[in-house]
This record gives structure tokens, sequence and C-alpha cells, in this order.
């Protein structure tokens, strides 16, 4: 009984090994791969204002947060960096890109969230991985996990992961959802970081943590508010278009010839030829056919790189003629050496490449050697019908100690190649395919230097199809949604004592990007008085840089001669500006820096007044006036 026992412990243990990732722990690892690190920095110096957590929710690298990670009280925005988590969860700081304030929209009202659709250029690596809102709402006791970057000290720089139910929900007046109460853990940090059920999926955007305080004033528990992924889609409705993962998944696969079965032997071979350009998925590949001379030659001067040394006039080969349609395949590849024609007749007439005729094992792995270069290790393999006297006995020993020839037992003691059988597509293909994957005899396991199949030179535009169209996302949903870069503001009156609040006007620039009103920014925003060297170092930079924006409109209606020397002045303003700003940042960096440069300060406010009245003196200029 002991015995048996063991057994079944043995094949449980065997079972479970063996037993594939869940669609709930794909969609868990998923959201550790979406998940990102944000440090939101003030508008003046390199002062980390928060620290929190958001993730990526489109292919594009659009990133989900809270508003109130990437904004403060007075409504101003932050520059943020991001920092993507790397696949043992720690912050990956070879990939952090930094986000410009420009790049935030905010959502609509009070709701505690903000997109983030920085330019692709800024992403250092590629997307990992994305989650899309799901459109419900869970009820009290649904299991959730949340993700995200908790504390600043130890542990804050790795992905934290923490689980519970849902607890109960905050609701409107009117009765819709506002916010789910949950009792995972989370802390400072956390913010902004997504939440997912049981199956992987987002339903919710981790944003505050609460008290639940008895009458007597002690905390009895600590619970996590979160906003639902419902109130998500109401806010930002064109990540419902964005397909979820899974749905991509099922896209791209969609693209595989229907006479290749998934369970095929050659299957992956095939998917590869067929994203890189080489095989059209709309047509049939016919994987038991005999592969030709052409077929094999074609493949292999693609994968070099396509014909490089054209154009061809004249023809080499008798039966492969100029109007042939493989007629410059095998030009390029008699001019790389790679076909000599039948009995070495290359440069002679009459001289034969035999294009449609089947090619063997043999033939294919002397193309091989002669293409790739390919160099038999000291561990290649004896066959038994590979003899040293042999044409190709040692193209067939490189080609199979790289495994691109694997022999067979047959049942004979020793193994056979079978070096004079013709190939079917498929093994064409798999030869091919193994030529990348860094093989090495007797293990035949894919090595630390595998490669991708290059892309095909003649492949048809689908074959860099950007994910949005693989994906089934319409073109007119594509547009990415405006951001406050959208719009050109301009200050147009000082800092009121009373409201602390200063006024502007603002400007579309960009119709480009789809709903340009709702990112239009704040007419009103909350400024510093001139109570002191600060703030009114702070009114002269907003001034400076409006009085900038004012300077280049006008220079543009200037008559060309007089333009040159209106855009001397400006530069000249420009840069004593920025010296000003580097004076500004200093005052938020050092107590004691208005005591050692006062008189600097002064003496550069009268050089940009002085700057400033010359340019206005210039005929055709008109001095803004400031309410």
């Amino acid at each position: 009984m002991r015995s048996i026992a063991l057994s079944l412990i043995g094949v449980l243990v065997c079972g479970l090994l063996l037993i594939p990732k869940s669609h709930a722990q794909r969609g868990f690892d998923r959201a550790q791969q979406a998940t990102v690190h944000i440090s939101a920095y003030k508008e003046a110096g390199e002062e980390i204002v928060a620290r929190a957590s958001g993730f990526y929710v489109h292919p594009d690298g659009w990133i989900l947060t809270n508003k109130h990670v990437v904004t403060d009280d007075g409504g101003h925005f932050h520059d943020v960096l991001i920092t993507p988590t790397s696949e043992t969860d720690q912050m990956d700081d070879a990939c952090a890109y930094r986000v410009n304030a420009d790049a935030i929209l905010l959502a609509p009202n009070d709701q505690d969230l903000a997109l983030l659709i920085p330019s692709s250029k800024l992403h250092r690596c590629d997307i990992p991985s994305y989650l899309t809102p799901k459109n419900v709402t869970l009820g009290t006791s649904e299991q959730v996990r949340v993700f995200g970057y908790p504390g600043i000290d130890i542990g804050g720089e790795s992905l934290t992961v923490t689980h519970g139910k849902v607890a109960g929900r905050i609701e409107s007046p009117g009765g819709r959802t506002l916010y789910l109460k949950i009792d995972a853990n989370i802390g400072p940090g956390n913010s902004g970081g997504p939440v997912v059920d049981r199956n992987g999926e987002l339903i919710g955007v981790a944003t505050a943590i609460s008290n639940i305080i008895h009458n007597s004033g002690l905390i009895q528990n600590l619970v996590g508010i979160i906003i639902p992924s419902s109130n998500v889609l109401d806010a930002f409705p064109e990540l419902a278009s964005v397909p979820s993962p899974l749905e991509v998944v099922a896209e791209e696969n969609r693209v595989h010839p229907v006479d290749v079965s998934r369970s095929a032997w050659f299957s992956d071979a095939v998917q590869g030829f067929v994203d890189e350009g080489y095989i059209d998925p709309a047509e049939l590949f016919r994987p038991g056919d005999r592969a030709t001379r052409a077929e094999f030659i074609s493949l292999i001067v693609d994968l070099l790189g396509g014909i490089e040394n054209g154009p061809f006039i004249e023809a080499s080969f008798d039966d492969v003629p100029t109007h042939s349609l493989y007629f410059n395949v095998f030009e390029e590849a008699a001019a790389r050496g790679l076909l000599k024609g039948s009995g070495g007749c290359l440069g002679t007439h009459p001289c034969f490449a035999h294009p449609e005729a089947q090619i063997n094992r043999a033939e294919a792995a002397t193309l091989l050697l002669r293409a790739f270069a390919l160099q038999e290790l000291a561990s290649a393999p004896q066959f038994a019908d590979n003899q040293e006297t042999a044409w190709y006995f040692q193209s067939i020993r490189a080609a199979a100690s790289v495994c691109v020839l694997q022999g067979d037992a047959s049942g004979r003691s020793r193994k056979t190649v079978r070096p004079g059988d013709n190939m079917n597509r498929a093994e064409m293909i798999v030869m091919l395919q193994r030529l990348h994957d860094d093989l090495a005899y007797p293990e035949c396991v894919p090595g630390p230097r595998k490669r991708p199949i290059p892309s095909s030179p003649n492949a048809p535009a689908r074959v860099d199809v950007p994910r949005t169209v693989r994906s089934g996302i319409r073109d007119e949903d594509t547009t990415p949604p405006c951001t406050a870069s959208a719009w050109r503001c301009t200050i147009r009156s000082g800092c009121s004592r009373s409201t602390r609040t200063q006024t502007k006007t603002c400007e579309l620039i960009d119709r480009e990007c789809s709903n340009p009103q709702r990112a239009k920014p704040p007419t009103e925003v909350s400024c510093r008085p001139n109570s002191g060297a600060f703030g009114k170092m702070s009114e002269v930079i907003d001034y400076g840089e409006s009085l900038l924006q004012t300077m280049g409109e006008q220079i543009l209606d200037l008559p060309p001669a007089i333009a040159q020397q209106a855009i001397f002045i400006r530069n000249e303003y420009e840069a004593a500006l920025a010296d000003y700003q580097g004076l500004y940042d200093g005052m938020v960096k050092y107590r004691d820096f208005q005591s050692l440069y006062n008189d600097v300060i002064e003496q550069k406010e009268r050089e940009l007044e002085a700057i400033e009245n010359r340019f206005f003196r210039i005929h055709g200029t008109q001095r803004p006036s400031v309410e």
C-alpha cells in the first residue's frame, strides 16, 4: 500500500508540473506586466511630490492612474517618471521614461482618474502588456487582487500584490456606484494601481484608504477604496474600443493557413514565417507537397536579405530564362555562390539549375552550408547512410550537428538521415526555422543566442500590421484623445491677492485628436500672490513665458528685414528668462539662496525689462495689455 501511495503522489506531482497556466493565472501575469511605478515631479525643480502606481490600458502605451497623482491642489499638472515592472517584479529603471505634463488627460467632474498619452517615441522598451476595463461592478464578497507599489522604504521598489474581497460600495444619491470598498491591504503608493477579479480581468483602480472608526474613537479597520472599471469607461469611452489582450491573441491566431492544424508538429514554424511575411496566410500552405528547388532557394535568398547584386540582365541558367518567375532569385543565388548549376556548369552553356525539381535532404543541407556557413560541431552525430566518400558528407554532418537535420533509428543500431529522400514543404519550413534556434546536437533545444526570423524583404504591407488593425479596432477609433498639449494657453492677468488665482485664454492648436473640449485646460488657475521674492519670481516667469509667445506671434507679421532684428531680441529675452528660471529653481531648492543672490535676481529682472522695452520699440509691435 505504501508503494502504491507513493506512486500516486508521484503521478500527482508530475501531473501538476505539466498543467499549463490557467486563464486566471495568465490574467494575473498580464496585470503584473502592465503595472508601472509613477514618480510625480513639481513644475519647478526635481522635487518628487508623489510616488504612486498606474498601468497600461492600451497597446500604444496609454497609462491610467489617479488624478490626484498627477495634479496638485491648484489643478497644476506634474511631469511624471514612468518605470515599468520587470519580469522579477522590480522597478525596471532601464525602461523608465519621462512624460511631460502636456500628455495628461483628466477625467471630467470629480472622478479621480487621469489618462497619460505619451508619444510612442518616449518608450524605451516594448509595452509588455496592458489591461482593458471590464464593464461590470462586482458584488460583495467577490475576490480581488490589487497590484501596485505601496511604501517608499524597504520594499517600495518592488511590486506588491494583495488579496481580498469586495466589502461594500459607496453610492451617489441617485444610486450610482461611485466606489467599491475592499478589505485587501493597500497603502500610500497603491494609488492608481489596477484591481483585478478572480479571472485576472480589470474591475477597478485603487484610489484611497478609509478608516472605519468606532464611536469611541478607535480605528476598527482599514478598507481600500477603488473606482469601478465601469466608471473608467464612462470617463474615457475610447477605452471601450480597445480589445482585451485575449481578443488580440485570438485575432492574431486567425492569421494562419487553413490547412495547417494548430496541433501539427510544424505549426509554430509556419506561424513564424507567416508573421514575417514569407507565407501568405490567405493561401493554402500545402504542407505535404514536395518542396521544389525554386521554393527552397527563394526562401534562402529572402532570409539573406533578398536581391542585393542585381539588376540582372542575362540568364546564367538555360532553364531559368529572364522572363521566369525565379530569374532574379536564381541569379542572386549564383552571385552569392550558392548555386553552381548541374555538374558545376555555371559560366558555360548549356547550364541547368532545375528549378521545378524536387529537392532532397542532401541538396538542402549543402545549400544551407553555403548560405549560412554552418560549422560542424565536435558533437556531430554519425549516420549509417552518410558515407565519408559521398559528395554531401560534410554538409550532412554540419547540418546535423546544429540539429537542422535530425536522423531516425528506423529499427537499426545506427541512426539514418536519408540524404536522398525528397523533403515536403513542412520539413522545409521546420529546417529553416531550426537555423535560427541556436541548436546543438545531442540536446537540440533552443540556446541563449536564439534569434528571430528576419522580416521578408518582399513582404506585403501586412507584415508590420499595426496592433490596432490586427486587433480589430476601426481606424476612426485609433485617433488618440486630445491632451493638454492640444491647447496653447496665455496668461492674461496677474495673481489676485484675494482669490489667489489668475486667468488665461487657451487656443486649440491640434485639430487632429479627438474630443478637444474635454482636454481644454481651466481658464482660471491657482497662483502664489506677489508676497515676497518667491511669489514675485513665479509671476515674472509666468509673464515672461506668455510674453515670449506674444513676441513670436507678432514676429510673423513683421517685414523680413525688421523680423530679423525682432528674432534676435526675442532670443536674447528667452536666454535671460532661462537664467532667471535657474535662479528661481535655486530659490526652490535652497533656503538661503535669496540672501546670497538677491542682487543677481534684481539685476536679471532689470535686464528682462530692458530687453522687453527694446522689442516693443520696434515698429509694428504692440505691447500686450495686462489686466
